[in-house]
């Protein structure tokens, strides 16, 4: 340990300061032997703060590791244009109800050809998918910020200390926005591919 610091202080490095949660590392005991470190951080030297002074260091919540991630933005915001196009998202294919939506919805006028029925069809289809995903899915973003919120409010409580809280019931509750995180995540996961 002592060389880690010796090397800190030979290259003039300082600990950054960081948002989010207070400690990114954990034992990932299930019960009141938990335990909680601030192990992984950021460190920079004098002329880099000064390039980067606008900075912002997360800490991510702890999840699906012992460690939680850390997140380092130098805060430039870059122009991003997008064009909305309408994409079939295979993650709605994990929905439960996504299926007796897609049988609902696929109906069409039968006076028209086969070709015209088929492409009324895909377009009726566009049209009402684009709702449910809006209404019934939802955003994968902001289910994730919810969760993720959730997330760091339980964790927060819990490594708090505070003896009047209700450790099992906090910990079973953490387990539960935990599961439905990993399901989103998968979701998001198939989003990507």
């Amino acid at each position: 340990m002592n060389a880690f610091i010796d090397f800190l202080n030979n290259g003039n490095l300082i600990s950054l300061s960081a948002s989010g949660v207070p400690f990114t590392r954990t034992n990932g005991h299930g019960d009141n032997t938990r335990i909680y470190e601030r192990l992984d951080r950021c460190v920079a030297n004098s002329p880099w703060l000064c390039d980067f002074h606008e900075y912002s260091l997360l800490n991510y919540l702890i999840f699906g590791s012992d460690h939680s991630p850390i997140f380092l933005s130098n805060n430039i915001i870059l122009d991003k244009r997008t064009v909305s196009a309408f994409k079939f998202e295979a993650m709605w294919i994990r929905h439960p109800e996504f299926k007796s939506f897609v049988k609902k919805s696929w109906t069409c006028d039968s006076g028209h050809r086969p070709q015209d029925r088929f492409v009324a069809c895909v377009g009726t289809f566009k049209f009402l998918v684009r709702n449910w995903n809006k209404e019934i899915f939802g955003n994968i973003k902001e289910r994730k910020d919810k969760l993720l919120s959730a997330l760091n409010d339980i964790q927060t409580r819990i490594m708090s200390g505070d003896a009047t809280i209700d450790s099992n019931e906090h910990l079973q509750e953490e387990n539960n926005i935990k599961s439905n995180l990993s399901s989103l995540l998968l979701d998001e996961e198939v989003m990507w591919t």
